[in-house]
C-alpha cells in the first residue's frame, strides 16, 4: 500500500475488499491500529446508559483538543467508548464552531481518531466493556494534598480550571476544615474551681 493522504481514512484510500482483509488481519493477529474515522459516520452503541455532561466535555474538548482515540467494536462496526465526545463534536460543528486540535478536516467534514482492531465475541461483552471503560475511571480516587496543591497551582499558573471538571464544591469537600482557634484557655489543673453555697449563694474555693 502507498502512502496515505494526509487526513484521509483507510476505507477512503482501500478498496472496500482490501479494508476487510486488512481489519480483518488485525484481529486475528490481536493487534490495535488507529484510523480517522469522519464524525457523522460512527454509529454509536444501541445501548448505552451513560449520561454525559456536554458542558464539561465541550470545555476540555476547547481547552485541550480532542486528545483521546475513540473505540470502534469491530465485530459490529460500532462504537463502544467515545458516546459523549462525538456527540459534543457533531454539536460544535453544526453551530459553525472552530475545529478543535487533533481533529482532521477533510473537504469540510470532521474526522477524529479511532482505535481499531477491538471486537468482542458478542454484544454482552461490548455493553460490558461500555460500562467497565466508565467504571474504572469513577473508581479512583486523589490523594487529597498533592491534589489540591496541583489545582492550585494550575489556576495561579494558568488563570483557569476550565475543563478539569472541577466545581467548587468538590474542592471545598476535599479542603480539610479550617482551624479555628479557642478564645477561652483552658484550665489549669491546679486551679480550683469556685462553687456556689445554694442557700445562702456564698461563692468560696472548696
Amino acid at each position: 500500500m502507498g502512502a496515505r493522504e494526509l487526513g484521509a481514512s483507510m476505507s477512503s484510500v482501500l478498496t472496500p475488499e482490501l479494508l476487510e482483509a486488512f481489519i480483518k488481519e488485525r484481529v486475528e493477529a490481536g493487534e490495535l491500529y488507529s484510523d480517522y474515522l469522519c464524525i457523522d459516520d460512527i454509529e454509536f452503541a444501541p445501548r448505552n446508559p451513560r449520561i454525559h455532561d456536554l458542558d464539561t466535555l465541550d470545555g476540555s474538548i476547547k481547552r485541550f483538543g480532542h486528545t483521546e482515540p475513540i473505540t470502534i467494536d469491530e465485530t459490529t462496526g460500532l462504537l463502544v467508548s467515545g458516546h459523549g465526545r462525538i456527540k459534543k463534536l457533531r454539536e460544535i460543528q453544526q453551530e459553525g464552531g472552530p475545529k478543535p486540535r487533533y481533529i482532521r478536516d477533510v473537504d469540510g467534514r470532521w474526522h477524529v481518531l479511532v482505535t481499531r482492531g477491538i471486537h468482542f465475541e458478542n454484544q454482552a461483552e461490548a455493553d460490558a466493556y461500555l460500562i467497565a471503560i466508565n467504571n474504572t475511571a469513577q473508581s479512583s480516587s486523589w490523594d487529597t494534598t498533592p491534589y489540591l496543591e496541583m489545582v492550585s497551582d494550575i489556576e495561579s499558573l494558568t488563570g483557569s480550571l476550565a475543563g478539569l471538571a472541577i466545581s467548587e464544591d468538590d474542592l471545598a469537600k476535599l479542603k480539610p476544615p479550617e482551624f479555628q482557634p479557642v478564645d477561652d484557655e483552658p484550665p489549669r489543673l491546679d486551679e480550683k474551681k469556685k462553687v456556689i453555697c445554694p442557700h445562702c449563694k456564698h461563692e468560696f474555693e472548696p
